[in-house]
């Protein structure tokens, strides 16, 4: 199972169904479909209409999850709130992380797909789970599913760079490592071991181009003078390419025409306005910022374009759509995932209160650009060897930040066509 917040992997007619208009709040439940992979409990749910379960006013109320192994314990899952289990000896205890919990789109949506570790209450192959809702509505009979199927083996891809690939481009939220020069060393491992043609950088309040000049200069050990850089708001992008700065029509994000050979590619990277919930001011601004990079890819009709960045969508998905629609730039999501496992989670909190999420985005002009590979990298999950070869310790993707690298390799569409 992909935790991608696609669904294109579930095939599986719904299990449970329940009828519209019986919710007492604002999640009314409709279907429900139910599998595992070895302990992982994997949920697709259908709402009748477009809600965030993590975020949204109070007068909503929550949709509850509860689950229950018979000599195992239970786990109940609040997503507005907290994740509780309480296994059979009558330990209890709270918390995101040991439920290993995901549920994705964090944006608001009808349909989400969720996975719980059952292994923290020692469930496994063999047990029977029972999955019961509560809250705004719920299920008339819990739905069981017996826990058979073995976990799919994920084998760890490649982070090299692939052949015919014209432009890589490097997504992260340094969160002030740029401008305050901190982390160097962990930065330059994680730069090094991409090296990306273009760097996009978000969380830089502040930031000035010689700082992020220096910067860059002691963790790539190139010469700053060698950088091109665009910033605007806390948004920065580098490269070694001759790049000119785009004016950004609001502070939420900044643009350059970066030049590739013969082939020039407008890039924007934004850092849209964090926090609220769908409907909520900050959710309004997110959009109106979303139009604004829109207004400034429209305004290069000619040249592909690349929008990469923390997106920051708690909200509404309206931000994305204003870039995605048909009747706008129409561009595509490059939907990366991580290279060891099946998951698109970018945002990990410093503390176990808040469960991880999906917060950053990379959409490219698929009229011009052939996406070649595209990966979420995360120095704490991969394999010895793969960390290695690539520069890596355990520890770097932990260190700078609390978001994850997006890596996206592309190639103009001609060329690749040609071959």
């Amino acid at each position: 199972m992909v935790m991608d917040g696609r669904f294109d992997d579930w095939r599986r007619e719904p299990q449970a169904r329940d009828p519209a208009g019986d919710a007492t709040g604002a999640f009314d439940l409709r279907a429900v479909t139910a599998t595992s992979r070895g302990s992982s409990l994997f949920l697709r749910v259908r709402l009748d209409e477009a809600r965030a379960l993590h975020v949204g006013p109070k007068e909503q109320g929550t949709l509850r999850l509860d689950l229950s192994v018979e000599g195992r314990g239970q786990i109940q899952i609040d997503p507005r709130k907290q994740a509780f289990l309480a296994l059979a000896g009558g330990r209890a205890r709270r918390g995101w992380r040991r439920l290993r919990y995901r549920a994705l789109p964090t944006h608001a949506a009808r349909t989400f797909e969720l996975r719980v570790d059952l292994g923290a209450i020692d469930a496994g192959r063999g047990d029977t789970v029972r999955v019961r809702f509560g809250g705004s509505d719920r299920l008339d009979d819990p739905l069981a599913l017996a826990l058979r199927r073995k976990r799919d083996a994920y084998p760890s891809r490649s982070a090299q760079r692939p052949a015919g690939a014209d432009l890589r481009v490097a997504s992260y939220h340094t969160g002030g490592a740029l401008s305050e020069g901190l982390f160097i060393d962990t930065l330059g491992h994680l730069l090094t071991a991409v090296r990306a043609d273009v760097y996009c950088f978000q969380g830089e309040p502040g930031v000035a181009h010689g700082s992020v000049r220096r910067t860059l200069a002691k963790a790539l050990k190139w010469s700053a003078a060698s950088w091109h850089i665009a910033v605007n708001g806390g948004c920065v992008i580098a490269t070694r390419h001759p790049m000119t700065p785009v004016d950004a029509e609001n502070r939420a994000y900044a643009a350059g025409r970066v030049e590739i050979g013969r082939r020039s590619v407008l890039v924007a990277t934004p850092r849209l306005e964090p926090g609220g919930f769908k409907g909520s001011p900050e959710d309004r601004r997110r959009i109106e910022q979303a139009r604004g990079i829109r207004r400034s890819v429209a305004a290069h009709p000619q040249r592909a374009a690349v929008v990469a960045g923390n997106w920051a969508l708690v909200g509404s998905a309206r931000p994305l759509e204003t870039l995605t629609e048909p009747d706008g730039p129409g561009l595509a999501r490059a939907r990366p995932l991580h290279l060891t496992r099946r998951s698109a989670i970018t945002w990990r909190p410093a503390s176990g209160e808040i469960p991880p999420r999906k917060v950053d985005y990379v959409l490219y002009d698929d009229a011009r650009l052939r996406l070649l590979r595209r990966f979420v990298l995360d120095s704490s999950r991969l394999p010895k060897k793969q960390r290695a070869r690539l520069g890596l310790v355990v520890t770097d993707s932990l260190t700078v930040s609390d978001h994850l690298m997006l890596v996206t390799d592309l190639a103009f569409r001609e060329k690749a066509e040609a071959k």
